[in-house]
């Protein structure tokens, strides 16, 4: 439904880097940016750091939007979001050269129907995180589908109360990974084809015990 968004960004077909960008350093807090159906093409990292700030995909799948990094030269990861009341969903990501989305520091965090995947299948170049919330309370991942992660699919570290429910992750080296955080929920996934399916670390010298 556009009629909720208070932006709105559509594909221009060559590099949508500076147009996505721009909006994310203008939007205000409370802001959804919303992404017409098509293929977003990005060749420098993206980042976020605006409160209760909402990205969504308004394909009728969540295949519909693409946001593409497979011509990245700038920055290591996808997409890098600092701020509190951050959600996501509806699209999908791809060829990331490091991780896929990144949320670190921020209270109050959703992960919803994504796909994140990398076109040259399970192989070694690929990002090592897809979704990767880290240091973060209050983490919902729901209903998103990771293939190919050159590590894990899913990587809640050092969170508090994290709850990830009804993903499915595939052909990444772990599908869906807990680190040293508390108060978590990992129910009704499916984790098919990875190294191991799911982790649950408890590791030294990291801030959360």
């Amino acid at each position: 439904d556009s009629s909720a968004c208070t932006v709105l960004l559509e594909a221009s077909g060559q590099d949508d880097s500076e147009a996505v960008q721009t909006a994310f350093i203008e939007a205000k807090s409370g802001s959804r940016i919303c992404f017409c159906p098509g293929t977003y093409n990005f060749t420098r990292e993206l980042s976020l750091a605006v409160t209760d700030v909402s990205l969504q995909g308004l394909g009728e799948d969540r295949e519909d939007v693409v946001l593409d990094f497979d011509k990245q030269e700038v920055g290591d990861d996808g997409v890098t979001v600092t701020s509190d009341g951050f959600s996501i969903e509806h699209m999908w990501i791809k060829n990331t050269p490091g991780n896929g989305i990144v949320v670190s520091g921020a209270d109050d965090v959703t992960f919803r129907d994504l796909k994140v995947s990398w076109d040259a299948g399970s192989v070694t170049e690929n990002g090592a995180y897809a979704v990767y919330p880290v240091k973060s309370r209050r983490v919902l991942v729901e209903d998103c589908e990771v293939v190919g992660a050159a590590d894990a699919g899913i990587y809640v570290g050092q969170c508090n109360q994290a709850v990830v429910r009804n993903n499915v992750v595939h052909g990444n080296v772990a599908g869906i990974e807990i680190e040293n955080t508390l108060d978590s929920e990992v129910v009704g996934n499916k984790a098919y084809d990875n190294a191991a399916g799911v982790l649950v670390f408890v590791l030294p010298n990291l801030e959360n015990k």
